[in-house]
């Protein structure tokens, strides 16, 4: 089934390994939790339609490995981009 949008917002997370990007990414576009996720590689995409002001809105998640997050994202990635989020464990120092 397709669906137009009127806008689209894409969203890449960076983070060290293992502090829940790819369970943010999972609860976000699919509403559920998994404790234990394997580790990224690569990267992973999810997105989602909402209605923000009566219109569809897509929003896009792309979930960055460890070893993508301490180089520069990938050009196909930052293309659109507007919005970096650093995920952290809330145990470990920055």
């Amino acid at each position: 089934m397709s669906c137009t949008y009127a806008y689209r917002f894409k969203f890449v997370t960076i983070g060290d390994a293992g502090v829940g990007k790819s369970c943010l990414l999972l609860q976000f576009t699919d509403k559920r939790f998994r404790e234990v996720e394997d580790l990224t590689t690569g990267v992973e995409y999810g997105a989602c339609v909402v209605t923000v002001d009566g219109k569809n809105t897509k929003l896009q998640i792309w979930d960055t490995a460890f070893i993508l997050a301490a180089r520069t994202v990938h050009k196909k990635i930052e293309d659109g981009v507007i919005n970096i989020r650093r995920v952290h464990g809330g145990g470990k120092a920055l």
